[in-house]
């Protein structure tokens, strides 16, 4: 908990994706953070439209679409049910792929 605290209010310098990602290309991603207030409003409302409707309600965890997904994933038809928290923890600090202990762990660093 106390390595991921100061991430609150400072941007992290990189990310498991990033890591994976320069480690498969033999070269650093570049990137630069850039603060909200420099995106559009548009852009805002078309990822939180494509990615995570209920983000601004559902606290990090959207328990609707988890047991949805779940009920699919019963009937055969697996399928995502990860908030935009989620995928940041995800790309953050874990790795891709499916398995539940991952699930676990993203659960954890989202709440």
């Amino acid at each position: 908990m106390l390595v991921i605290f100061p991430f609150r209010w400072i941007d992290p310098p990189t990310s498991a994706f990033m890591l994976r990602e320069t480690r498969a290309r033999g070269q650093a991603v570049q990137h630069r953070f850039v603060d909200g207030r420099e995106i559009s409003p548009h852009l805002s409302v078309a990822v939180l439209a494509a990615e995570d409707q209920r983000f601004p309600t559902h606290g990090g965890l959207d328990w609707k679409e988890i047991g949805a997904a779940l009920e699919d994933s019963l009937d055969g038809s697996p399928r995502g049910a990860s908030t935009l928290s989620q995928q940041l923890a995800k790309n953050l600090f874990l790795w891709p792929g499916r398995s539940w202990l991952r699930k676990g762990l993203e659960a954890w660093f989202t709440v």
